[in-house]
Order: structure tokens, then sequence, then C-alpha cells
């Protein structure tokens, strides 16, 4: 209803108040149809593989171990708490009182409830594989220190059920296909919507330096013309004294003012500098790859 009232009041507004609404209201919108239509029967598939998992390894009546709720909706509130704190102190600072204003937070609250959510979901696949660990533990371990050790709150559910190696290897299979629907479910809106954002706003960076570069460039380039001009005409025949004089001049001018430009007097804006920041971006990616594969 608030997106509906701010487009509705629109009227009469500048075209920034136009852009701000039509942009929330299009996000407001597509995260709606992306999380609750598109995503529904994902959603059921990976309820119902959790149950039946839950069924199979005995837990359905630990889900407040399993599943804790409390705790989900405790870092929504939070969330919600902070978005509000932060609304109203702006509000109050700034004194906007335009609808486009709150269309953009409810925006911001519903990113932030979507993000705590997956990260609850992400938990309870968590704790039903520190299960499987202690099941694992429980049938393969050959070290005392193991079979003896205090297994925590969570682990002490693998005492509920007896296992063998052919169930470990079905209920493994199920957990890891309710990871793979989480995976499904949480891509488009989450993992899609983080990459898209973050590559948008490196393209954005990338062409606020390109640009000034380029620029830079083309009136360096445009100069070295000039001044190659007038080198080839100091050394015509039919050219007086005098005028060989200015233009020996005007070249030495063109020579000792350049019209380069460069960032606190240092890093100068040429087309070399895009360039090394693509390789400086492209050296740190690998360094990241390198060293996930090292931590891994």
């Amino acid at each position: 209803m608030t997106v509906f009232y701010a487009v509705i009041n629109r009227k009469g507004k500048g075209a920034s108040y136009t852009v701000i609404v039509d942009t929330t209201c299009g996000e407001y919108i597509s995260l709606v149809l992306i999380s609750i239509i598109t995503k529904k029967s994902s959603f059921r598939n990976f309820f119902a593989d959790l149950a039946y998992f839950d069924k199979l390894m005995n837990l359905s009546d630990d889900l407040k171990i399993t599943s804790p709720s409390a705790r989900g909706w405790g870092w929504i509130a939070a969330s919600v708490f902070y978005s509000f704190g932060e609304f109203l102190i702006l509000w109050f600072l700034s004194e906007i009182t335009d609808y486009s204003f709150v269309v953009t937070y409810i925006t911001l609250v519903a990113h932030d409830c979507e993000q705590v959510y997956f990260c609850s979901l992400l938990r309870m696949i968590l704790m039903r594989v520190y299960v499987m660990k202690a099941h694992v533990v429980k049938t393969f371990s050959s070290n005392n220190r193991d079979a003896k050790r205090k297994l925590s709150k969570i682990e002490a559910l693998s005492k509920k059920a007896q296992l063998d190696i052919s169930s470990l290897h079905r209920n493994y299979e199920l957990l890891h296909k309710c990871s793979e629907q989480l995976n499904s479910i949480m891509s488009l809106p989450m993992g899609k919507g983080m990459i898209a954002y973050a590559s948008s706003r490196c393209l954005r960076y990338t062409v606020m330096v390109i640009i000034p570069c380029y620029y830079s460039s083309v009136t360096t380039t445009q100069v070295s013309y000039m001044r190659t001009m007038l080198h080839d005409a100091m050394n015509q025949v039919n050219i007086g004294k005098v005028d060989r004089r200015r233009v020996k001049a005007f070249f030495q001018l063109t020579r000792e003012n350049e019209f380069a430009y460069a960032i606190w007097g240092v890093i100068r804006l040429n087309m070399s500098l895009p360039l090394s920041y693509l390789s400086l971006c492209t050296t740190y990616l690998v360094i990241i790859i390198q060293f996930a594969k090292f931590i891994d």
C-alpha cells in the first residue's frame, strides 16, 4: 500500500523523485516476485526433504535445537529495529517527508529480513551436518579420544538413531540435496543479486576512471599533434627568421606546458591508468582464488 500510495502521489514532483520511486517500486516488486512466486515450489520441496531427513534421523522432536526459530526472529527483529532507528534519525535530521524515502527503507528492510532468513536456513543445514558428523565419528572412528570425547548438545542427538553405512549414505545424499535446493533458492535473490550489484558498482567505478583518462589522453594527443606540426613548420625553408623565431617560441611553449592531468600531482590521468586498475583487480581476484584453494 505504501508503494501504491507513493506512485499515486508523485504528480507534480521532479524527475529525481520519479526516478527514486520507480526504482524502489521496481526493486520491491521484483523482490516479492522472486522470493514468493518463483521460488515457492523450491521452498516447499526444501522443507519437505528436510522434514523427511529429520524423520530418518529421528530428529522430529528436537526442532528447537535443529531449527531454532527464536534466534532467527531475534535477528530479524534486530535488523528491523536498526533500520527503523536509522530511518527515524535521517527523517528528523534531513526533514524528508516524501514517501519515496519510506519506500526505500521498506525495500532495505525487506532485503535485510531476506538475508537473515537465508542465514537461518543455512544454520539449519549446519546443525544437521553436525549430527551427520557425529554419526560418522561413532561408526568409523578408531580413535578412543574421538569416541570418548564429550558431545555437544547438537551432536548428542546422534544417539537417538543407529545407522549403518547404507543409511548414512542415503541420509547424507538427502541432506546434500537439501543444500542444493537452498543454494538454488537463494542464488537468484542473494547470490546473483550481490554479484550483479558488485559488478555494476565495479563497472561504474571503471567507467568513472576511464572517461577522465580518455579525455586527458585525447587532449595530450591533440597537443602532441600541434607540437609535431610546429616542429615541421620550423624545418621549412620558405619561412622567415622572425616567423621561425615565433614558431620556435610557440613550439617551446607546447613542450614546457603540456595539458597533462594528474591525481595529487603523482598519478597521471592517461589510458595506462585503467589498464593498471584492471590489472590490479585481476591480480586481486587471482590471489583470492589461490588463497581460497590454500585454505580449503
